[in-house]
């Protein structure tokens, strides 16, 4: 028969495996800085834009539960500024930069992002990342354009540079070849 101090030592036994279980748990859940930076290796050239400057608006995402800087890429967390609105934001005025686009913080138009979707998966061909975002161009509150871009990309190594690399030339290769785009920029 249990003593009344039995009960009361097996009670802190298993509170202490619970509290030495849950605080491993959280420490191997840390998530990890993403030292990621884009490079655009495209050939778009958008130095003719006869529309004006154009400046980086904003940048947001859509998707429930990620206003904080975590990416989770296949399970694992990492942390990047701003999150995956903020790696797109670097990345798409990376892109726009190497595309020679006449950019200026004061100009009137602005180039804005929303994530909508993201995803990724990792089977024996690697790892595949998924996204999908709204993107518009604004001048002064009126929409001159605005399009959905989606871009799958999967990198048979395994690697998240190497599979974000693929993600975002694809993306950026979609929004420089849409005629609407470059229309509404003056590119004719």
């Amino acid at each position: 028969m249990n003593q009344p101090g039995d009960l009361m030592k097996n009670l802190l036994i298993s509170l202490s495996a619970a509290t030495l279980f849950t605080a491993t748990m959280f420490s191997t859940l840390q998530a990890e800085p993403l030292n990621y930076e884009y490079q655009y290796t495209g050939s778009a050239n958008l130095s003719g834009m006869t529309a004006g400057s154009l400046r980086i608006g904003e940048f947001t995402d859509a998707r429930d539960g990620t206003q904080d800087d975590t990416l989770i890429i296949d399970g694992e967390a990492m942390t990047v500024e701003g999150g995956l609105a903020g790696l797109l934001e670097s990345a798409m005025t990376a892109a726009l930069e190497a595309a020679q686009t006449p950019m200026s913080p004061e100009a009137g138009i602005a180039f804005n992002a929303e994530v909508l979707e993201f995803s990724s998966n990792r089977t024996e061909q690697g790892l595949t990342l998924t996204l999908r975002c709204n993107v518009e161009v604004e001048q002064q509150g009126r929409n001159l354009w605005e399009s959905v871009l989606f871009s799958q990309a999967t990198s048979e190594s395994g690697s998240t540079d190497e599979a974000l690399d693929g993600l975002l030339d694809r993306l950026t290769q979609e929004l420089f070849r849409d005629d609407y785009f470059r229309m509404a920029l003056g590119i004719f």
